[in-house]
């Protein structure tokens, strides 16, 4: 029975025990055949991802491979016909960072084959994508960042190609929080050879620009909410305010 209370006090270390069951605990000088000791396992740090080129750089490149089946690949009305398809990839991930500094260029792309020559006359498509990225502290509590981006679609039966721009200026400090962000995008659709909502041409391109601002405070300067003797306190002096008038 000690045995088992001991197990237990050892296991449960941060709970409170009966006291009949703390006395009966064998003191820690106490002769035992057996001890248990619980230890946390120590945290593992993950090992970086990519190729250390120099001092900040780093470098990931990568590759995919897809195999699957689709059977609708040209969004058909009628008389669809179904392929398998197979997808290979490859692309890379260069990034820099140091104090105050981040910057990264991305750019991947992939080619599409559907294995069914019924399908459609232009079974290889492709696909790519670049991607810059880049942020500076201004200040301690001020951040710029930028991006660049551009997307070709050429697999989809919708080919499309997009792009943009955007540039965001960030400020917080212990009462006061705020982003202002300016964007831009083009989309412009390659159906030459069509030009409905179901397969979109030239017509139906287009392009937005807009701008955000968003400000908030920071909890300092939200109103902490009362406790329940001051909401008592309150409502008291009120009853008593009443009354006397």
């Amino acid at each position: 029975m000690r045995s088992f209370l001991h197990l237990i006090a050892l296991l449960t270390g941060g709970f409170a025990l009966q006291p009949a069951a703390a006395q009966s605990v064998q003191p820690s000088n106490t002769a035992n055949t057996w001890k248990t000791e619980v230890v946390a396992a120590a945290p593992q740090t993950p090992a970086p991802i990519g190729i250390a080129l120099a001092s900040g750089w780093t470098l990931l490149p990568l590759a995919f491979s897809e195999l699957g089946y689709d059977s609708n690949p040209n969004l058909s009305l009628a008389d669809a016909k179904g392929s398998g398809f197979l997808r290979t990839g490859a692309g890379f991930n260069l990034s820099f960072a140091n104090q105050g500094v981040a910057t990264s260029f991305s750019a991947s792309g992939s080619m599409l084959d559907y294995l069914n020559g019924a399908v459609s006359d232009e079974l290889l498509r492709y696909a790519g994508s670049a991607k810059a990225n880049g942020s500076y502290l201004v200040q301690q509590n001020m951040t710029v960042s930028s991006s660049l981006f551009i997307d070709y679609d050429g697999q989809s039966a919708n080919k499309n190609q997009t792009s943009g721009a955007n540039a965001e200026l960030t400020y917080r400090d212990d009462l006061f929080a705020s982003t202002t962000r300016v964007r831009f995008f083009d989309i412009q659709y390659l159906n030459h050879d069509a030009n409905s909502p179901i397969s979109p041409g030239a017509t139906y391109d287009y392009n937005r620009s807009e701008v955000t601002w968003v400000g908030l405070l920071t909890k300092k300067l939200l109103r902490q909410p009362l406790c329940r003797g001051e909401r008592r306190s309150r409502r008291l002096h009120r009853s008593a305010r009443s009354r006397h008038t």
